[in-house]
């Protein structure tokens, strides 16, 4: 039951993860579609470069968590939480709120994820055992 419970949770982050890079894509290709390139375009994608690599943080441990890659991305997660709240006392479009949950979704699946204790967890990842 656990072994399930615990997948459940790596498949939750995997698609809070791709959700934070779309997310970030469509925000930083949307900046781009200004008509005239001023100093709001440049902050609009720059604001969704920040959010790519948020999710990359994800993405590497959604790949290979340790307990150093834990911590620094639930300190980006919460970081990044709280500036879509921030953010929400000028924008209030639905996009706001979505960057807010993904963000807290996923400080807490990274805060409950498991550190592996034994290197045969990481056999999964090695290219050395693979018949490629």
């Amino acid at each position: 039951m656990q072994v399930v419970y615990w997948q459940h949770m790596k498949t939750a982050h995997w698609v809070v993860t791709l959700s934070m890079l779309l997310l970030g894509l469509i925000h930083s290709f949307m900046g781009f579609y200004c008509k005239v390139l001023n100093e709001n375009a440049l902050w609009f994608v720059g604001a969704g470069v920040a959010i790519i690599f948020a999710g990359l943080f994800n993405l590497l441990v959604c790949i290979q968590t340790n307990k150093t890659a834990r911590i620094i991305t639930m300190m980006v997660n919460t970081l990044m939480a709280a500036l879509f709240v921030f953010a929400t006392q000028v924008l209030h479009g639905p996009q706001v709120y979505i960057g807010i949950t993904l963000f807290v979704l996923a400080a807490i699946l990274t805060f409950l994820r498991k550190v592996p204790t034994d290197e045969t967890a990481y056999k999964s990842y090695s290219l050395k055992d693979s018949n490629v």
